[in-house]
């Protein structure tokens, strides 16, 4: 339920790059908390795009998920 609200102000709020970005990073962590590492990799792949201070945070996620998943 939590993660259909952050999709949907995700969507709503997709020219503001910031408020976009938060709502994904609380749906990866969510992702994560439910150990589905694949979804969370994916969202963490859609912040990582840009350059900023959430999109490094995203890639040092996305190699923490591959190594879980190896």
């Amino acid at each position: 339920m939590a993660v259909t609200f952050y999709l949907k102000i995700a969507d709503i709020y997709k020219d503001n790059r910031e408020v976009l970005t938060r709502a994904l990073l609380r749906c990866a962590k969510i992702y994560e908390d439910k150990d589905d590492l694949q979804t969370a990799l994916g969202v963490y792949m859609k912040i990582a795009k840009d350059n900023t201070e959430e999109s490094r945070f995203a890639r040092e996620r996305i190699e923490w998920i591959k190594a879980r998943i190896k």
